[in-house]
C-alpha cells in the first residue's frame, strides 16, 4: 500500500498512475501553495480491469481549499453522502454545479475536462465517484446493448444530470464507501456494487422527465440560441418558456439537468458574461448596468463583484 502526499494541486493523473500499481491509495491532500494538510482521513481509489475506477473519500475537519482535478472520457457517476462543494470546468464544455448531501450526478464526456473544486471549511465530507472508461462501454455492449447505448448517448451529448439519491442509491453508496478491497473477494464485491450503482443511476434517469426533456428536445440548446440572438436582459423564465412553447417547469428542470444550476443563476451568469464583453468597450458603467438588465449601477456592481471577485472598474483596468 502506497501513500501519496501532494504538496501542490491534487493531480488525478499522478494518482491514477500510482493506482495501477497499488489498488488502494490513501491520499493526504494538501493545499496549493503548501500550507499543511487540509483534512484528516483518506481518499482511496480502486482500479478495476483498468477501465473502471472507484474513488472514495471520508474526510474530517476540512479547511477551506480549492482542488484541481481532471475527468477523462467516459461516464462518471458521483454520490454525495456528507459535505458540500462547488465545481466548475476550466476547459471544454462550461459546467458548474454544487453538490450537497443526498445528491448525485451523472456526467458523460468524449474528451477530458479539467475542474476546479472549491471545498469550504466543514466538519465532514463523504463522497463516492465511479468513472467508467469508453473501453468499459465496449465490453458492456456484449452483454447489455441497451445500457451501452444509453451510456454512449450521455457521452455524445456531453450530458450532465443532477439527481436526488433515492433509497437504493444511498444504500449502495454507503456500502461502497465502507467496502474493503484488501482481498480479491473484496475487489469483486466493489466491482459488483459499482455496476449495480451504475444500473440504478441509469434507471433513475430513464424515469426522470428532465432527462427526456434535455436529451430528446434540447431545451437548453434553444435557450442558448435565444440569448445569442438578443441581450440576456430581456429574457425571463416566463418569456423563454412562452417563446419555446414549453412550460416554465420544463425550462427549470432542463437548466438543472443540463447546466447543473437553476435557470435564474444561469441567466445571471449570461448577464455577467455580456457585461464583461461591454466593459472592454468605452461605455459608461451605468449604461452597461442598464443594458445587462440591472435596476441600478449599484446593483450591477454588487452582482459583478460577487461573481467575478472584482468591481467592474477593477475588471476593466485589468483588461488594459
Amino acid at each position: 500500500m502506497a501513500k501519496l502526499k501532494s504538496h501542490g494541486s491534487i493531480d488525478s493523473s499522478k494518482i491514477e498512475e500510482l493506482a495501477r500499481s497499488h489498488p488502494e491509495l490513501p491520499t493526504d491532500m494538501r493545499t496549493n501553495p503548501p500550507g499543511g494538510a487540509i483534512a484528516r482521513g483518506q481518499m482511496t481509489v480502486t482500479v478495476l480491469r483498468d477501465d473502471v475506477k472507484v474513488w472514495r473519500g471520508r474526510l474530517r475537519g476540512l479547511r477551506e481549499t480549492t482542488v484541481e482535478s481532471q475527468a477523462g472520457p467516459g461516464l462518471n457517476v458521483e454520490a454525495r453522502l456528507a459535505g458540500v462543494s462547488a465545481s466548475r470546468s476550466t476547459d471544454g464544455p462550461e459546467i458548474s454545479f454544487e453538490m450537497r448531501p443526498g445528491q448525485g450526478h451523472v456526467l458523460g464526456l468524449e474528451q477530458p475536462v479539467s475542474w476546479k473544486v472549491h471545498i469550504p471549511a466543514q466538519e465532514c465530507l463523504e463522497v463516492l465517484s465511479i468513472h467508467f472508461a469508453p473501453t468499459f462501454i465496449e465490453r458492456l455492449e456484449k452483454i447489455g446493448e441497451g445500457i451501452a447505448r444509453s451510456m454512449r448517448e450521455l457521452m455524445k451529448t456531453r450530458a450532465f444530470h443532477m439527481i436526488e439519491l433515492n433509497t437504493e442509491l444511498r444504500q449502495l453508496a454507503q456500502e461502497l464507501l465502507e467496502a474493503s478491497d484488501a482481498k480479491d473477494t473484496g475487489r469483486l464485491r466493489i466491482e459488483g456494487l459499482a455496476l449495480t450503482m451504475l444500473a440504478a443511476f441509469l434507471e433513475q434517469l430513464s424515469g426522470n422527465d428532465a432527462r427526456k426533456d434535455v436529451l430528446q428536445e434540447g431545451v437548453m440548446a434553444e435557450v442558448d440560441a435565444l440569448i445569442a440572438k438578443a441581450s440576456p436582459r430581456i429574457w425571463t423564465v416566463s418569456s423563454i418558456a412562452e417563446t419555446l412553447g414549453v412550460s416554465a417547469a420544463r425550462v427549470k428542470r432542463a437548466a438543472v439537468a443540463e447546466r447543473g444550476v437553476p435557470i435564474g443563476a444561469y441567466l445571471s451568469d449570461m448577464r455577467i458574461a455580456a457585461a464583461k464583453a461591454m466593459l472592454a468597450k468605452p461605455l459608461a458603467v451605468a449604461d452597461i448596468a442598464a443594458a445587462s438588465g440591472y435596476r441600478s449601477p449599484e446593483a450591477f456592481s454588487k452582482a459583478f463583484q460577487k461573481k467575478v471577485g472584482l468591481s467592474p472598474a477593477a475588471y476593466r483596468d485589468g483588461l488594459d
